[in-house]
């Protein structure tokens, strides 16, 4: 009965976060900004504490690839550019109350930073007549001379990427910039700012997605463009009606879907959805009238073997081997291909890798044209940002096999190794180049911008993609825009993946390798290891895309279910009179997972409309919606229900009880205190706490310099007899000193 709305959707998710953070609170890693190589001395500290020197960042199998890829003139420069370590960058978030202050504080550190280098000559001078500082403090000064100030990243708008080209450990031990780095650390941590590779920022901006766009990032984790795209989305909307559009976060790792849900649930969106898939299968699902939801909007950032991340993986030195690229080939063209049969007519595809090597870049565009037959093309976006350094795509390459042996075309290949080494490594024959418009996708090199490297291709659909059935028809569906909306596509063979042409992968090769090399003694299953295998288990997880390794197709652990909670459950009747809800609130968008909702979370209309759709129970969904109102046992208030902080910007614009309306001076004082006397805030404010109950209240925040398009920054609050405390983490409250404390 509970489920009548939602028909079978009573789907498993993972278990909370707070009950996994228990768990795996032994192994907890530590965030990206504590958790780097250390640099001493021109070297690195590999992650097996093996320390690499300068000359161990060599590979003479990478350096004679990437000589027939890079031009003559640049090579010398590309080389000596990935062995310097990578630049801390950032992006400020946007769309948030703080954005024009934290570009504000992060350009005033960079000027006294700046400051600082131009006064260093005279201090030096003062500091060692006094000779009163350590040692360890001298050589930290004398590093802040050779760093440079945080700069803004030229292409990106309106000055909200930073980078910083200074080693982390004078980040985090010179005293003039502690202060930057725990400032960096507590946005990071709340959402003010997002930690991301510069290179890794530009899909977002390829795709343009809009407020009522259906957006699906088919291999997100760790989640920083999900972020990118959820910013998208929210732009010109506001909380109280939020975007009609949705982002759908999946990843083949059920331990790294929880990365997005960290990353989600800092920007306090109810517009996300996080599914635990294996990319190449993600499930179509569709409505009653057999129509499959396609997406407006869709990112492949497909596991690849993250040469352009060498600057910061060093290991990967030792590591790199044709084989890693070669191995991968035919997933990433299997993820695109699903990605192609996932968007609508009229949409955008990304596909895109922090790989340089043109198997897993060019050759799999290629391919997808080639398998498409114009239902695909590629867009020209040369045009947009004229700031960004980039190279276009090459047409022509050679094939290099593990050993290092060259193969101009697939007849040259050994019969031996021709299942492996396929045709559609190869470049595209000279009456393809000529269609394929492959110069429309782009390279960026490490040595352009002081950047990590980067391949992008962006597509455009204009028909259907022909399936297995109907590869020799492939220009049957109308590319008119008016035939496209008119006609929703048609998908048959919904449970097959699209055809894979001259590679020999069926959808189970991965169990199947899985049961032969459980057979044997371990120096037999290393024999019977192809190189694709191998290739999976060296990759290494990056923020670009790179695979994890034997752990890449975990599945999500089923445990507690979605359930939807009806708007006529009389939970719902008597939250709705104590906070005196209005009725234009929509409740009926809540969901929990617990039959006795103990924590009630709010989606979007967008968000409920999928799930509604999802009658086959085929998405395993891990994390949605914002955790809205919340159980407690607290005694002396009339209503179990608390208002959580993550929700509360939702749901604030439709409260008429239990508000209190603060000054932005009360607001810091009740920040910086744990239980504030309410005699120690002003007049008004009491006055305004006066009408409130004891118990859960809503603070609103006038007159404060933190609104956004005249929307005031509210908190949720626990108003007891004579003191008050902010319902908010610890961490989140120290993140918001900076901007209230007086």
């Amino acid at each position: 009965g509970i489920n009548a709305e939602y028909g079978p959707f009573t789907r498993r998710v993972s278990q909370e976060m707070g009950r996994t953070k228990r768990k795996n609170r032994n192994n907890k890693k530590e965030d990206d900004w504590h958790k780097k190589p250390r640099v001493e001395e021109g070297g690195e500290k590999k992650d097996n504490g093996v320390w690499l020197d300068e000359k161990d960042k060599t590979n003479e199998l990478l350096i004679a690839y990437y000589k027939e890829i890079i031009p003559e003139a640049e090579f010398d420069q590309f080389i000596s550019t990935l062995k310097i370590p990578l630049p801390t960058s950032f992006r400020i978030t946007a769309n948030n109350p703080f954005t024009a202050t934290v570009k504000e504080k992060i350009l005033n550190f960079s000027n006294d930073i700046a400051k600082l280098q131009l006064d260093q000559p005279e201090q030096k001078k003062e500091e060692s007549e006094k000779s009163e500082k350590s040692a360890e403090q001298q050589k930290g000064e004398e590093q802040v001379e050779k760093i440079e100030p945080p700069k803004v990243v030229p292409w990106y708008p309106a000055s909200l990427a930073w980078v910083f080209d200074v080693p982390r450990k004078v980040l985090r031990k010179t005293p003039v910039l502690k202060n930057l780095h725990e400032f960096l650390i507590q946005q990071n941590e709340v959402g003010g700012i997002s930690r991301q590779e510069v290179v890794s920022m530009l899909p977002a901006f390829f795709l343009e997605p809009q407020a009522d766009h259906f957006v699906l990032d088919m291999c997100a984790a760790p989640g920083s463009k999900t972020a990118q795209l959820l910013e998208f989305i929210h732009t010109n909307t506001n909380p109280e009606d939020p975007p009609t559009g949705i982002v759908m976060a999946n990843d083949v790792d059920e331990k790294r879907c929880y990365l997005l849900v960290h990353q989600t649930k800092r920007l306090s969106s109810p517009c996300y959805v996080i599914t635990n898939h294996e990319a190449q299968l993600f499930p179509l699902v569709r409505k009653e009238n057999k129509e499959v939801i396609l997406f407006d909007r869709i990112l492949c950032d497909v596991p690849c073997s993250g040469d352009g991340t060498l600057r910061k993986n060093v290991d990967l030195w030792a590591k790199w081997n044709p084989h890693l690229g070669n191995g991968l080939h035919s997933i990433q063209f299997r993820i695109a291909m699903k990605g192609a049969k996932l968007l609508k007519i009229g949409g955008k595809l990304v596909y895109s890798t922090c790989s340089m090597n043109p198997v897993e870049d060019e050759a799999v565009v290629s391919n997808i044209l080639r398998t498409c037959g114009g239902a695909l093309e590629l867009v020209d976006v040369s045009h947009m940002f004229p700031s960004l350094l980039r190279r276009p795509a090459i047409t022509h390459w050679r094939v290099m096999d593990k050993d290092g042996k060259w193969y101009s075309t697939h007849e040259d290949v050994p019969h031996r190794r021709r299942k492996r080494i396929t045709p559609a490594f190869f470049p595209p024959t000279e009456e393809e180049i000529k269609t394929f418009n492959l110069h429309r996708c782009m390279r960026i090199y490490p040595h352009l911008q002081n950047t990590g490297g980067f391949f992008i291709a962006v597509f455009s659909k204009t028909a259907m993609v022909p399936t297995a059935k109907s590869k020799t028809n492939t220009h049957t569906a109308s590319t008119e825009k008016g035939d496209a909306e008119a006609k929703p596509e048609v998908i048959e063979e919904e449970d097959e993946d699209p055809l894979v042409p001259e590679v020999d992968d069926d959808d189970d090769d991965e169990e199947k390798a899985q049961v032969k090399e459980t057979k044997g003694t371990e120096k037999e299953k290393e024999k019977e290891k192809e190189p694709e295998d191998i290739a999976k288990e060296q990759a290494k997880p990056t923020e670009g895309g790179a695979v994890a390794g034997p752990e890449w197709i975990k599945k999500a652990k089923l445990e507690a279910p979605f359930i939807a909670v009806p708007e006529t459950d009389p939970t719902l009747a008597h939250i709705k009179k104590y906070y005196g809800v209005k009725d234009t609130f929509p409740f009926g968008q809540l969901l929990s997972r617990s039959e006795n909702y103990q924590k009630i979370y709010f989606i979007s209309a967008g968000v409920k409309s999928l799930l509604l759709a999802d009658k086959q129970d085929r998405l395993r969904v891990v994390n949605t919606g914002l955790r809205l109102f919340e159980k407690h046992t607290a005694k002396g208030t009339e209503c179990e229900w608390r208002i959580c902080q993550d929700g509360v910007a939702c749901i604030a614009p439709f409260i008429t009880r239990q508000l209190v309306q603060v000054s932005q001076n009360d607001i810091g004082l009740l920040i910086s205190g744990l239980d504030t006397p309410l005699t120690s805030l002003s007049a008004e404010a009491q006055a305004s706490f006066d009408q409130a109950d004891s118990g859960c209240v809503v603070i609103v925040v006038i007159n404060s310099n933190y609104s956004m398009e005249k929307r005031p920054f509210v908190f949720v609050a626990w108003k007891g007899a004579k003191t008050c405390h902010l319902l908010v983490n610890k961490k989140e409250l120290n993140a918001l000193k900076p901007f209230f404390s007086s």
